[in-house]
């Protein structure tokens, strides 16, 4: 095999690896930049059976980021509360979402299937589930309709 006359020197061949592993280690730098600078998209949720089914998926993921943007947002709540908003969005606290979806993951079981809404009274949100051959209902908490999406307003046991 023949050589080109630059790379039979040893220190030559040091240099073009090491150019080539900073130039992979660069790609993965960049490659792992974009991917945690991909923010996903505010879930719509465009009926009050979709906001259901939402949230049943984003608790038994337990995703924190979607379960929260399905809350209504700082503008929305300003326009939906006008000077109570403030006070709404302080006691809206993302630990006291987290703990919302904490005791929704814990009161939906892995093996359970979203059949549905259940009965439902004013603003209140109940999703109805199969676990087995058992169907039960559990409450969310409270929606209400801001332009053509329905959001949450306040979770399960309020906010306190």
């Amino acid at each position: 095999m023949v050589l080109p006359e630059w790379l039979q020197n040893q220190d030559n061949v040091f240099l073009v690896v090491a150019v080539l592993l900073l130039l992979w280690l660069w790609l993965l730098v960049s490659r792992r930049q974009e991917e945690e600078s991909h923010v996903p998209e505010r879930p719509i949720a465009l009926s009050v059976e979709d906001l259901g089914r939402k949230v049943f998926r984003y608790a038994r993921s337990h995703n924190t980021l979607l379960y929260r943007g399905l809350f209504i947002n700082g503008s929305e709540a300003h326009n939906l509360l006008g000077d109570m908003a403030t006070e709404y969005l302080e006691r809206r606290s993302p630990q006291r979402l987290m703990q919302s979806l904490r005791d929704l993951k814990a009161e939906i079981p892995s093996h359970a299937t979203f059949i549905g809404l259940g009965a439902t009274e004013g603003t209140k949100l109940i999703i109805r589930i199969k676990v087995g051959e058992e169907e039960q209902n559990i409450f969310i908490g409270s929606v209400t309709k801001i332009e053509n999406a329905w959001r949450l307003l306040e979770p399960k046991g309020g906010l306190n």
